[in-house]
């Protein structure tokens, strides 16, 4: 798991910028604050490793971010030959391992960043620390051991294996043309893949800490039941899983009978989180699932039942980051942690609010107590419908 992501001379952040992360991290604060660049930065590490599993290169524009060129993901007042750094630390057991990425620009590329230096260490006592340069530089994706600094080949965490939904979903399609999945089995960042996913994955078995009612373990079916817990009621049926087929299609219906409807008849919000659903389904423990605005057409109690949704597949093992802008989902989460049955915890949560002053954006950790309850209110942080309530009354 990644506990705390430093971002230096990326975009909004000029100067170093450490942000915590926990097992369900919602990401909260008005526009254009930073939020997104937070996750840009895992989502690029992915992206590059999807284009080359050896290269040790950063590739701005790739199957979940286009960034465009490499200056203009560089803080735009710094000097131009100053590098843009990452650090990730994560957690490998009882103790945590630090990657400290520092990119330049490539010289005949300006869409891709070379890895200048990376710094690892390990542990706290003693602290441990070998840096790698350019012409000794390991790739992305795996190393060999380090003078006993890292035992495994593979990372401490997996930068392929991030689910991403991105907020500009596709919505209903009338067809899915049949594709070659790659290594790593996803929905696509704008859930382009997920017909393809419950075809290729619809006998899976889902994680039991998923299971709702009483039919199959497998993903078709935990699909459906909870497209049916989120709204009240739904079907799913896919057509054109025979070999000879080269279009998948959709059927939904809303409700409790045997009609199918082409999803475009039935309402955006289920095209919109049938990703979502099907990425938490298919998550393995230690993986990544991004989720930007899950509460995108999806009504106030909808919004509640997907977070806890959300909350159960953190509680599997999986790293949940939600960028979202919902007081629905914030209160969700508060809720989740003092209902004791998600075996969910303070720790386990991480609420973070951007903000902006003078010398740039600033990333504030507001604490949930063990009640669900928030001591530290920052303002404007979720407060506009009491201001709107106090205006409606005259004060």
């Amino acid at each position: 798991m990644i506990k705390r992501i430093g971002l230096t001379n990326f975009k909004c952040y000029r100067e170093e910028t450490a942000v915590s992360l926990a097992q369900v991290t919602l990401l909260t604060g008005a526009n254009a604050k930073g939020k997104s660049t937070v996750l840009q930065a895992i989502l690029m590490m992915r992206q590059s490793i999807e284009h080359d599993e050896d290269t040790n290169q950063l590739i701005l524009n790739g199957n979940c971010v286009q960034l465009g060129a490499f200056n203009e993901i560089k803080n735009s007042y710094t000097p131009i030959q100053t590098p843009v750094k990452f650090t990730f630390i994560a957690a490998d057991g009882d103790s945590e391992i630090s990657l400290e990425y520092t990119f330049e620009r490539n010289k005949e590329d300006d869409f891709v960043g070379d890895i200048q230096k990376l710094k690892i260490k390990t542990g706290t006592e003693p602290e441990k620390e070998k840096l790698f340069e350019k012409n000794n530089m390991p790739r992305l994706k795996k190393f060999i051991p380090v003078d006993g600094l890292i035992n495994e080949k593979q990372l401490p965490v997996d930068f392929l294996k991030v689910h991403y939904i991105a907020a500009d979903r596709l919505g209903p399609q009338k067809f899915y043309e049949k594709k070659t999945m790659g290594k790593f089995i996803n929905v696509g960042a704008r859930g382009e893949n997920v017909a393809n996913v419950l075809h290729l994955k619809a006998d899976d078995p889902v994680d039991e800490r998923l299971y709702l009612g009483k039919d199959a373990l497998t993903l078709e079916q935990q699909a459906e039941e909870w497209l049916r817990e989120i709204f009240g009621d739904a079907k799913i049926t896919l057509i054109g899983k025979e070999a000879d087929s080269s279009i998948l299609t959709l059927l939904l219906n809303s409700r409790p009978t045997d009609k199918r409807y082409k999803p475009s008849n039935i309402g955006f919000g289920y095209s919109y989180i049938l990703p979502i659903i099907i990425s938490g389904l298919i998550a393995q423990p230690g993986e990544i699932l991004i989720v930007e605005n899950p509460e995108a057409h999806l009504h106030p109690k909808a919004q509640s039942r997907l977070t806890q949704f959300l909350c159960r597949v953190a509680s599997c093992g999986i790293q949940v980051m939600i960028e979202s802008h919902s007081e629905h989902i914030l209160n969700t989460i508060r809720i989740c942690i003092k209902n004791k049955d998600f075996l969910f915890t303070p720790v386990d949560a991480s609420l973070l609010y951007f903000a902006d002053d003078k010398k740039g954006p600033t990333v504030i950790h507001i604490p949930i107590n063990d009640d669900g309850s928030i001591d530290t209110w920052p303002p404007d942080f979720f407060d506009q419908s009491e201001k709107d309530l106090q205006t409606l009354l005259g004060f």
